[in-house]
């Protein structure tokens, strides 16, 4: 086997699938509940990004005013009722994600939490002044020339109400109008706090973030008086930026196209698209894109996965009901125009193990209609729906097959929490082919299976290293070859030929992604797409089975994505469309990587994106502090990537500082970061988001008393613990589908779970002891309810099967029996995350309404924002400006 190379040319990225947010990333050694195509190759079923849609305003300036304590303004209609779009899923072993409602096509790929972007490059470079926090300077820019190019000069100022509307050309950003893909911004010299207090002279302790406020001198305050207090000062510092508020829609409704593919021929395109507000799939001839046509009619919460079938005759798709993860097989007939449901199952779950251009009319899915713990291997027809059973499974978790169609691997949970690959022996017989320790779980998994003529399986494996590099395995002797590596960072994602079936490139993401080349085949192909992007990013989503065709999403921390067709062999790259063509002219904000230190030295890869007008001095910091959301991915076996950012934007927008912070536990820098998670829950990992809040305060970027904490699923549990472990040192908290007992967190796991069980028992605390049940209701924010003082949203999916309603009802029956400040949303129609655009639109508007109130920025009133979704105000109306009382669907 060839090791892998890194060709010299210039920044390219990718990010992989992450699904909405909960998917593959979640789970470890397991594939995404929807279905069972390993998540991190890129061969027959391609991943496609989140592309990127949207809408541009109309000709007249829509008033917005600034959302003020006890009172709304009313008007402001956008204009345009809310669309559909693409769910984020996420949550306990479940990405980041997490389930913060984002689209897909707004960065990460079909089924991921956040994006996948950032400044890659073919040639390595380790950035050690950072990593080592050697240097504590200015923070500065990646891959362009002059200070801060994309932060305009002017002063946040404090006003009672602001425009909304598209920019004056004076004032836009040089280029704006021009589909361009910005520079990514260095990861600079910031360094965080090194050690304890004495080590970090900038850093405040805890107590000293909050003193001087007036809830924290009076005495023995209630939550009420609290809130008169917080709602007094934020009156008094109420401002608005300079630049013009990005309605809602635009960042956070449906794109207007989205994860394009190619048919096997190369001469159609495929991509999801509104229908009526609902994504759904719509084809298209390659040359001419905007002929395109709906091919379905989806009413409820839109197509989020789907591919071609090797025949090219069928698009193939997984849909559930309401969030509840119990997908189903559609299939689309080009040639009759029929949509067909393969496995009308109720109450299973179907998984796409794999297709072949062999068998081009037939796949191999596993269901777990038997037994809902384990799913059975079937060989389905795809024509006739007729269904062959294969294997009846009492005991594996995944499964790759060949392009045989024939299952060559299987992977079975062990119970001290690792992992046993077993590969078929004499028929219907298995046998053990190695065993991964539980140290290694997270970091090793199967990716792919070479030819059916050869035994050999490609891995993701931190076996006796500490990063996951890529490896060949012979499935007869065991043997490991060495395919491509990162010294700092894991493998993340391997580039499969469709024809050879054998790796040609993988990708790492250290503060941002590099390709390595494995072998030459594609130096002179990424090179050409290298240059074309220009100092963004791009990533190849689809190939036709003669790969002279590829479909490539260009995109950049200021581009939402630009999708092109590439044909190897002249070189050419057309432009086919932009996903969100609406947001172009608007004043989008760079993103940063930084690398800060936790105290007690472990490097915290994060990400800062501050407003775009927002005025900087000499060291590109904010010349006055700035209110902060800390945003907390899900999992938390997961990450963020440098990239595209909706949820970033949209914040940035209302005048906010974000910070995104990788903390122990996220995976992507080897197995010792993620292990160092491990029974941190509330612990460790929570201290990693207060150093990163200490620093941010230290630093001169956010206010010391409006610093807001937020995420999904495992971050939804973190707003938890942020505001009841720590409840002095944030503003408030939202909390979306997270936990607040762990106890009863691990004892609701869906049935297909099992096998990931002792996973969660290694890493959270075992429920089967003492000792474990008392390290889970210590670390439970439901057992510390009583501490909570400041403003908590909370909105869940009543369908969830991860993070189940109880976990949001019982934590909202303890505040609100101790009349504390909470406001509770439930969505009849939703699982582990937002699918719908009108539910997505709804709580966003509700978000920016909350954090105007208690945090003093800008934000666009609710205006129609609620219409169209199926939102239930359980509790707490009163704490959003403009909602009022109680409202049922």
């Amino acid at each position: 086997m060839a090791t892998a190379t890194r060709a010299p040319a210039t920044a390219i990225a990718q990010h992989l699938r992450q699904p909405g947010v909960l998917d593959a990333d979640r789970h470890p050694a397991l594939p995404h509940p929807g279905h069972g195509l390993p998540q991190r190759t890129r061969h027959l079923r391609q991943q496609v990004p989140a592309g990127t849609p949207g809408r541009r305003p109309g000709g007249a300036a829509l008033a917005h005013r600034r959302c003020r304590p006890g009172r709304h303004a009313a008007g402001g209609a956008t204009g345009q009722s809310p669309g559909h779009s693409h769910g984020h899923q996420a949550g306990p072993g479940c990405a980041g994600p997490g389930a913060v409602p984002a689209l897909a096509g707004d960065g990460a790929t079909a089924g991921a939490a956040h994006p996948r972007r950032g400044t890659g490059r073919l040639e390595h470079r380790r950035a050690d002044a950072v990593a080592d926090g050697r240097s504590a300077g200015p923070l500065q820019e990646r891959g362009r020339s002059g200070a801060q190019g994309r932060l305009s000069g002017h002063l946040l100022r404090r006003a009672e109400t602001r425009a909304v509307g598209r920019r004056p050309a004076s004032q836009r950003r040089p280029g704006a109008d021009r589909h361009r893909l910005g520079h990514p911004l260095d990861a600079g010299t910031a360094s965080g706090p090194r050690g304890a207090d004495a080590d970090w002279p900038l850093r405040p302790s805890v107590a000293g973030l909050l003193a001087g406020a007036a809830h924290a001198l009076a005495p023995a305050p209630t939550p009420l008086t609290r809130l008169r207090d917080a709602r007094r000062r934020r009156a008094a510092t109420s401002m608005t930026l300079s630049a013009p508020l990005i309605p809602r829609r635009l960042l956070q409704g449906n794109p207007s196209r989205l994860q394009a593919q190619i048919s096997p021929d190369g001469s159609r395109l495929s991509f999801l698209a509104p229908v009526d507000g609902v994504l759904n799939l719509w084809l298209a001839p390659v040359a001419t894109p905007e002929q395109a046509l709906a091919l379905t009619r989806d009413r409820q919460r839109g197509i989020r996965q789907y591919g071609w079938t090797p025949s090219g005759r069928q698009l193939w798709y997984l849909q559930d009901q309401g969030g509840n993860e119990d997908f189903q097989l559609h299939v689309v007939d080009l040639d009759e125009g029929q949509v067909r449901n393969l496995t009308p199952f109720p109450g299973t779950q179907v998984r796409l193990i794999g297709l072949s251009r062999r068998y081009p009319e037939q796949a191999l899915v596993a269901i777990n209609r038997r037994d809902r713990r384990w799913h059975d291997v079937f060989r389905l027809d795809l024509r006739s729906g007729e269904l062959a059973l294969v294997l009846e499974n009492n005991s594996y978790a995944l499964f790759l097959a060949d392009d045989e169609l024939r299952l060559r691997l299987a992977a079975k949970a062990t119970a001290d929490g690792g992992m046993e690959v077993h590969v078929p022996e004499d028929g219907e017989r298995w046998r053990a082919l190695f065993r991964v320790g539980a140290e290694d779980v997270v970091t090793t998994k199967p990716l792919a299976m070479g030819p059916a003529a050869e035994s050999t399986a490609y891995f993701l494996d931190s076996r006796g290293r500490d990063t996951a590099a890529a490896v060949a395995i012979d499935l007869i002797s065991g043997e490991r070859s060495l395919l491509g590596e990162h010294p700092a960072a894991d493998v993340l994602e391997l580039l499969v030929n469709p024809i050879s079936l054998r790796p040609e490139a993988c990708r790492s993401d250290h503060l941002a992604p590099e390709w390595l080349v494995i072998g030459a085949s594609l130096n002179e192909d990424l090179a050409r797409l290298a240059a074309h992007a220009t100092g963004g990013d791009f990533q190849i989503l689809s190939r036709s089975a003669d790969d002279g065709r590829w479909i490539v999403a260009f995109s950049s921390d200021t581009q939402p994505g630009q999708y092109a067709l590439y044909e190897r062999d002249s070189g050419n790259i057309r432009p086919l469309f932009v996903a969100r063509p609406e947001l172009e002219g608007w004043p989008l904000a760079p993103m940063r990587s930084l690398t800060l230190r936790a105290r007690d030295g472990l490097p915290l890869v994060s990400y800062l994106t501050l407003p775009a007008d927002t005025a900087l001095d000499a060291a590109g910091r904010p010349r006055n502090p700035l209110p902060m959301v800390l945003l907390v991915h899900g999992g938390p076996w997961a990450r963020y990537h440098y990239g595209y950012n909706a949820e970033h934007q949209f914040y940035a927008s209302r005048g906010y500082a974000v910070l995104a912070v990788n903390f122990r536990g996220s995976t992507g820098f080897g197995k010792a970061f993620v292990n160092a998670g491990n029974h941190e829950w509330g612990g460790k990992m929570h201290d990693d988001l207060v150093d990163a809040a200490h620093w941010a305060v230290g630093a001169g970027i956010a206010q010391r008393e409006r610093i807001a904490i937020m995420g999904g699923s495992y971050g939804g549990y973190a707003a938890l613990v942020g505001l009841s472990f720590t409840p002095d040192l944030f503003a408030c908290g939202i909390d979306i589908v997270g936990p607040s007992n762990l106890e009863t967190l691990l004892g609701c796991f869906p049935p297909y779970w099992g096998a990931i069980f002792e996973q969660f028992a290694l890493r959270t605390g075992d429920p089967r002891t003492e000792d474990g049940r008392q390290l889970l209701r210590e670390r439970s924010p439901l057992h510390r309810a009583e501490a909570i003082r400041k403003p908590l949203l909370i909105a869940q999916g009543a369908n969830d099967v991860r993070v189940t309603r109880q976990e949001s009802d019982q934590i909202v029956a303890a505040m609100k029996g101790n009349d504390q400040p909470v406001t509770y949303v439930l969505y009849p129609d939703e699982g582990h995350g937002f699918g719908r655009a009108e539910n997505r639109l709804s709580f966003m508007a509700l978000t920016e309404a909350f954090l105007a109130r208690f945090m003093g920025g800008a934000c666009e009133p609710l205006g129609d924002a609620l219409d169209g979704s199926s939102l239930q105000v359980l509790e707490g109306a009163e704490w959003i400006p403009g909602l009022g009382g109680p409202r049922q669907a």
